[in-house]
């Protein structure tokens, strides 16, 4: 466990170097390590289970106080002397005293008890902070697929909305010349303002998705239009099998170990409990050195020293103890029906999420078909409309189902990824799967233009 938490550490102050614009998902997610709350609300927990540690460790080991006082009487006392008759007389009395306290238990088993769920809980608090760097990880590559497949689909959009504006011009041109119909004119407007509504959504959609992932990481927005990422169209399913990641998962879970160390606090807390009503014995000692000064007295010194042992054993504290046991017994049953909870809701999740990369990816690679398919057609038409077999119109149409095609790959590869990072924040982030994964997870980098179909160019298309 110790090599698994310094190995854990390790990573975090590797990925926790990066700052500012994020080109990579590993930057976006080393930036977001900075300022997620739930990283930091784990972290500062973790840090108060170490504190708890000590001070359990502390009701068992000695304790030694030193205790001094000073006293000082000022007293006037009236005699009566047979030669002087009536007098006053002062009396000073000065008393120092110093005290040092030893205890130190001898037999507490309910503190000893207590000494181990705190050691738990300290385990516990890593767990969790493991588990809240996977959920960061996996919130910000969802995030960092969102911005991507967005920007994808605004260039497709874009483009799309410039090479229907060619297919509109080149209608009404036809129709002006006496060779096109008015219908397939009045189609291809309609089509350029339905291209145009979708570039419109796509940019709206596209922004939205940069604040999420700014808030998110704590980039700056106005950097996310300094480049462009498309998808590499290169992925591929996990490796291995739904039932080797499940047995690894189902091993490695930080959900799953977090819930199986709460179960293990909560039976110590059980022997704490029963422990409470246990004699306890502990060590007394004492060394006490008083001095006084006045008049008649000059230097008296009193020095005492003590050593005992006290026998404590609880007889009856109004049901104190009993109630006691009955809360810890019902904590421990709901820490064992949440760790099958957990268990189940990990196989279940484990298998949807496999089945469903696994479906993501066939229909990716369908996409891709259907995508070529869709760019065959468009250019046939282009060379139909010179033949006179088709219309503008049907060049306008074709373009709208291919611009549509497009915009479903990029949704299926995103599917995809999401898909796979659900899986991989199963296990914790020090897993070479995480790493693996986001190595080969890459990303094209372009301009805003890579994608956009010039009028020039649309025109040598003809």
């Amino acid at each position: 466990m110790r090599t698994l938490v310094v190995a854990f550490l390790l990573l975090v102050a590797t990925f926790g170097c990066g700052a500012g614009w994020a080109m990579s998902l590993k930057e976006a997610i080393a930036s977001a390590e900075q300022i997620d709350p739930l990283v930091q609300s784990a972290l500062a927990n973790s840090n108060a289970n170490l504190a708890g540690i000590q001070i359990a460790r502390s009701k068992i080991l000695p304790t030694v106080q030193g205790v001094g006082s000073y006293g000082r009487t000022n007293q006037t006392a009236n005699q009566i002397d047979p030669v002087l008759g009536l007098y006053a007389q002062k009396y000073v009395n000065s008393t120092p005293s110093s005290q040092v306290y030893l205890r130190q238990a001898l037999f507490r088993m309910a503190d000893w008890a207590g000494l181990s769920v705190s050691d738990l809980q300290n385990e516990y608090g890593l767990f969790r902070l493991a588990s809240a760097y996977s959920d960061l990880w996996l919130r910000v590559s969802n995030a960092w697929f969102d911005l991507v497949a967005a920007q994808e689909a605004y260039d497709i959009q874009l483009a799309s909305e410039q090479a229907m504006k060619v297919i509109a011009e080149q209608a009404q041109r036809s129709f002006e010349a006496g060779v096109g119909t008015k219908d397939a004119a009045i189609e291809a407007k309609a089509q350029l303002a339905f291209t145009k509504s979708n570039r419109l959504e796509a940019e709206l959609t596209l922004a939205a998705r940069q604040r999420t992932l700014a808030s998110l990481t704590g980039i700056e927005l106005s950097r996310f239009s300094q480049s462009h990422l498309r998808f590499s169209k290169k992925y591929d399913v996990l490796k291995g099998t739904a039932k080797a990641f499940l047995d690894k998962a189902n091993l490695l879970s930080p959900e799953v170990l977090s819930a199986k160390m709460a179960q293990e606090i909560r039976q110590m807390q059980l022997k704490q409990a029963k422990f409470g009503s246990y004699p306890t014995v502990d060590f007394y000692a004492s060394y006490q050195q008083t001095q006084n000064y006045n008049i008649n007295q000059i230097g008296l010194g009193v020095i005492s020293t003590q050593a005992a042992v006290q026998l404590n054993i609880p007889f009856y504290a109004g049901g104190l103890y009993q109630g006691q046991q009955r809360q810890a017994a019902a904590y421990l049953e709901s820490a064992q029906a949440d760790v099958r909870a957990t268990e189940l809701r990990l196989n279940t999740s484990v298998v949807q999420f496999w089945a469903t990369q696994e479906a993501q990816f066939e229909r990716f690679l369908a996409a891709q078909e259907m995508v070529r398919a869709g760019e065959e057609v468009v250019r046939a038409y282009r060379l139909g409309v010179r033949a006179g077999t088709k219309s503008w119109s049907d060049v306008a149409n074709a373009q709208v189902i291919l611009t549509r095609r497009q915009v479903d790959q990029v949704t299926i590869i995103s599917g995809l990824l999401k898909a796979q990072a659900q899986l991989l924040a199963f296990l914790p982030v020090t897993d070479e799967s995480w790493q693996y994964w986001l190595n080969t997870v890459s990303f094209e980098v372009g301009r805003a233009n890579a994608k956009s179909l010039t009028l020039e160019q649309g025109a040598k298309l003809k």
